[in-house]
């Protein structure tokens, strides 16, 4: 074993090669054309896209259906979209770091190698401090929420699948639809609406099922690339057969929705059947593989449009909830109910007055 001070030189030369290495100019352009890339990339850009599609289309039904205005929200739009935000850009370079480690691209490896350090030490340190500062009552930490407990552990999951995408790209759709769907809708309501809501789980489930297939048909029309790249995907796992199988499964569960609303609520909802027929062409174009080349372009914008046409026939849906209370979120409830308490009392007090006079009489 080596004396101490010659580990100390040897890790002292480590850290000092390390530091130039990632000083060299080449390798500080691929940072900035990493970061760049994270935030400004094309298919980076549809991912934060279809992440704000979820929570537009939890809104949608909240102001359409629920009827709530934006005066009555639980104002935490900026503590919101700034976790979005920020972990996107981070799950994004976690993509870029592993697309390179794929590459085999050696020349920046100490430069991926700071980069996972930073990230795992923000992550960490943002999953493991949390509470403690909470516990504390940091004001970083302070949010206009009644639930802590759930919400950390909801937002903790949010992470931990959003970095299995990266880490387990065979599943990559799954843990996409997981925590991108189930979890942000249920984000969505605890941020700006304080309460965990299954209504508004079901109404995003058509999109969230739409976004699915496009996922589908891009790892179909890409299968022969990615096979050839030795590059892993979700469609790569289960064949291209039961890709375009569960391509059916995805529209026969959005058709079913869509026909719940049009037999329960209003006749309007036939209009969102239009993905049905398209989704049969869309079929025969999958099962024939040559004719799939403008598919992923046409799939992009019908998400879109269904949401768009979605969104339009939410207006007939029947509210869950008429009587809902305001606010939504009350930081002191226990001085609410006295007041309510004090309230009835005292209209109580005055119903025995107005009796007693009224035997006086």
């Amino acid at each position: 074993m080596p004396p101490r001070s010659q580990q100390i030189q040897e890790l002292t030369s480590c850290i000092k090669l390390t530091i130039k290495k990632c000083t060299r100019p080449i390798t500080l352009l691929y940072l900035c054309k990493s970061l760049f890339k994270s935030v400004f990339g094309i298919r980076n850009l549809k991912t934060l896209l279809y992440r704000f599609l979820t929570i537009m289309i939890v809104i949608a039904h909240y102001t359409i259906v629920e009827k709530i205005n934006y005066e009555d929200f639980v104002h935490n739009e900026w503590e919101f979209m700034s976790f979005i935000v920020v972990w996107h850009v981070i799950f994004m370079n976690l993509k870029i770091i592993e697309e390179s480690r794929r590459k085999k691209n050696e020349e920046h490896l100490h430069m991926m190698v700071v980069i996972v350090g930073v990230i795992a030490i923000y992550t960490l340190s943002h999953i493991i401090l949390t509470p403690i500062l909470a516990w504390l009552d940091y004001e970083s930490t302070r949010l206009q929420s009644s639930y802590f407990t759930y919400r950390y552990i909801w937002m903790f999951f949010y992470i931990l699948f959003n970095s299995f995408i990266n880490i387990f790209p065979l599943v990559n759709n799954f843990m996409f639809f997981l925590s991108d769907g189930i979890i942000l809708t249920q984000l969505t309501s605890l941020y700006l609406f304080n309460e965990f809501s299954m209504s508004a789980l079901l109404t995003s489930m058509p999109v969230l099922f739409v976004i699915q297939n496009h996922g589908l048909i891009k790892g179909i029309k890409n299968f022969t690339r990615d096979e050839t790249n030795s590059k892993l995907s979700f469609v790569r796992l289960i064949g291209r057969h039961d890709a375009v199988f569960l391509f059916v499964i995805y529209t026969m569960f959005t058709f079913l929705f869509n026909l719940v609303d049009t037999l329960a609520n209003n006749y309007v909802f036939v209009f969102n059947l239009w993905y049905t027929v398209y989704a049969l062409y869309v079929f025969g174009k999958l099962m024939d593989n040559k004719k799939i080349n403008t598919l992923k372009l046409f799939s992009f914008f019908s998400i879109l449009l269904y949401g768009l046409i979605y969104c339009y026939t939410l207006q007939y849906q029947i509210n869950p909830f008429p009587e809902r209370v305001y606010p939504l979120y009350n930081p002191n409830p226990i001085n609410a109910t006295q007041s309510t308490n004090s309230t009835i009392i005292d209209s109580n007090q005055t119903i025995s007055i107005n009796s007693t006079n009224g035997n006086d009489l």
